[in-house]
């Protein structure tokens, strides 16, 4: 499996803390890791517009492949530069022996069309 890691992402897990003035519960994203990865493009039959509740909401598809990590999950998110991307399926292994992982991942945007 000839995987090329040429994009820097940094992976984030949500937490949970606590308002100090209500005691409500809040929620925060904080690095989990920062590694290198390769992102697979979806096809452009595979990136959506929909209608959600009167807005028009674009969906971007991709996967990204990178070394395998342990303890990466799909209640985590991917960052790479400004935008933020979903885990919406996997982690699964590629290439055998622990080798790679890949995630499928979607962003959205409010702005329709090809997010």
């Amino acid at each position: 499996m000839n995987v090329t890691l040429d994009r820097r992402i940094t992976i984030e897990q949500r937490v949970q803390g606590q308002d100090d003035t209500f005691g409500a519960a809040t929620y925060a994203w904080t690095v989990f890791a920062t590694v290198w990865a390769e992102r697979v493009d979806a096809l452009p039959s595979r990136s959506e517009s929909t209608l959600q509740q009167g807005l028009d909401v674009g969906r971007g598809a991709c996967r990204y492949r990178l070394r395998w990590l342990q303890g990466l999950d799909s209640a985590m998110r991917i960052r790479e530069g400004s935008v933020a991307y979903a885990i919406v399926g996997g982690p699964a292994e590629i290439g055998g022996r622990r080798a790679y992982m890949e995630v499928t991942c979607e962003h959205y945007t409010s702005e329709g069309g090809n997010a």
